[in-house]
């Protein structure tokens, strides 16, 4: 786990980076609670942009701004700062009848649940 603060701090005017210092606040400090989380996150995270994508393909506005806001939340709680502000912006845009643009930000949001996946895949936990 000492990897996750090191690539914080390492990162930490990248964009795309793991933000370790904000995902362990949320847990308060409490490393196998993170692991734990991380793994339900490594799960659930490409199922849950499936279902995005599905839901803004099939003009289900209403299920597509709950999951965008369920992955914000699930993304702030890793420290993936870029997948959050994505999923957030996604969400406001449906909000806002904003389609073309929200399916726009679809596409940078997967590339960077990618990113984060990887990233977060590759932490170390004692």
């Amino acid at each position: 786990m000492q990897e996750l603060s090191h690539q914080s701090n390492r990162d930490a005017h990248s964009e795309h980076a793991i933000d370790g210092a904000r995902a362990l606040s949320h847990v308060c400090g409490d490393l196998d609670l993170f692991a734990r989380l991380v793994a339900v996150f490594l799960r659930t995270g490409p199922s849950d942009i499936a279902s995005l994508a599905a839901a803004m393909r099939s003009d289900r506005s209403e299920e597509a701004c709950m999951l965008a806001h369920r992955i914000a939340g699930s993304a702030s709680t890793m420290g993936a700062r870029t997948t959050e502000r994505l999923a957030r912006l996604i969400e406001l845009e449906l909000v806002h009848g904003q389609t073309q643009d929200a399916q726009i930000a679809m596409g940078e949001l997967q590339t960077a649940l990618a990113r984060d996946l990887r990233a977060l895949q590759a932490l170390t936990f004692p």
